[in-house]
């Protein structure tokens, strides 16, 4: 059961994201053929799709988090194992392209790209162990949520970075310099 100190964590943590979900919705809808379309580059629609993934796990997780009932080693792993295979999913977009489009990349484009995967699949792979130490009773039920909590930052962090690259905001900071995105609107 979730602690009361924990509680109003995840209740702005669901509501937050929910409504993250929905501003990632329409700015996607504004020119859906651009990110997500049969024309959109591979970076892009991995970004969006990165995005969409992390703000689906902090949302299910802290949901989860706030039902009475002990549940949240069964949804870190859930969660966390969809989510890793999500983005397993999107760094094969990623690295390999479409189709006849695949063309080599330079190693900074191959470092920007793994800092997106692997940062992603950190956080994911840290939950999937958290939930299954709190499943196996190797964890402290108050470890737990406070490793939930801070992952959940983790995954607001990645969110914002991801959205902010997206809607093409100029790229001067050392994370937007690590953007999949940022060399690709001066191509």
């Amino acid at each position: 059961m979730l602690p009361a100190a924990y509680i109003p964590f995840f209740a702005a943590s669901v509501g937050a994201s929910g409504a993250l979900i929905g501003l990632l919705f329409i700015a996607i809808s504004i020119a859906p053929e651009r990110t997500v379309g049969k024309t959109a580059t591979p970076e892009r629609e991995a970004v969006a799709g990165n995005a969409f993934t992390a703000l689906s796990n902090v949302f299910f997780i802290g949901l989860v988090a706030l039902v009475p009932e002990p549940g949240l080693g069964y949804a870190l792993v859930i969660v966390g194992v969809s989510s890793a295979l999500a983005t397993i999913r999107l760094a094969w977009r990623l690295f390999a392209g479409r189709g006849t489009q695949r063309t080599r990349l330079e190693p900074l484009d191959v470092a920007r790209r793994l800092s997106l995967v692997v940062a992603s699949l950190l956080i994911y792979g840290t939950e999937v162990w958290w939930g299954m130490a709190s499943l196996l009773g190797a964890a402290r039920h108050d470890d737990a949520f406070i490793a939930t909590a801070f992952l959940i930052v983790g995954g607001y962090g990645l969110v914002l970075v991801s959205m902010w690259s997206l809607l093409g905001a100029r790229r001067e900071s050392v994370f937007a310099w690590l953007s999949v995105l940022n060399d690709l609107d001066s191509e």
